[in-house]
């Protein structure tokens, strides 16, 4: 396993938002929502059942200010009952961040890399499977120190069904 960080000074009203231990059937969204007046920054996922994956991770409920909410969604190989704990980043909107989303089908597996342009830099990033017992296999940075043509952010899903849809998000920032 490769665990990957982005790190930047603290923005102002930093809080960082948990949700409580639900049992959901596999693949049901669970959302964290920000404080009002706070942005979702980032967001991640613990799927707490045995053989299980994520599914979604990904900002939700954009306003002009950004994502109000992350929602995360895990499944296990029973496609029983699954344990899942979200959690959102969350700070005072920060004016100079930008979304984009793009949405990929293809067969196994499908994803793909979303940049930022003009000099901006990847601040976060988000990804959801939407296919038939589909999966998050990668969703991570990707910068031009590894070889990218430019900062972005790098997804990819894989199911045994195809073809595989599959929604990518990056947040971009020129701080």
């Amino acid at each position: 396993m490769t665990v990957w960080t982005v790190c930047a000074a603290l923005p102002s009203g930093y809080e960082l938002v948990k949700s409580p231990l639900v049992q959901v059937p596999s693949d049901q969204a669970v959302t964290v929502s920000c404080p009002a007046g706070k942005a979702a920054l980032g967001g991640g996922a613990e799927i707490q059942s045995a053989a299980s994956s994520l599914t979604k991770s990904y900002p939700t409920d954009f306003a002009a200010s950004g994502p109000g909410t992350w929602t995360v969604a895990g499944r296990n190989a029973s496609n029983s009952k699954v344990g899942v704990l979200g959690y959102a980043t969350c700070a005072d909107p920060i004016a100079d961040n930008t979304w984009t989303t793009y949405k990929a089908t293809s067969n196994s597996p499908a994803g793909g890399f979303l940049t930022c342009l003009n000099g901006r830099r990847v601040t976060s990033g988000g990804a959801s499977a939407n296919s038939q017992e589909s999966v998050i296999i990668a969703s991570r940075p990707g910068l031009t120190s590894e070889g990218a043509v430019r900062d972005g952010w790098w997804v990819q899903a894989g199911s045994l069904w195809e073809p595989v849809a599959t929604d990518l998000y990056v947040m971009c920032s020129t701080r």
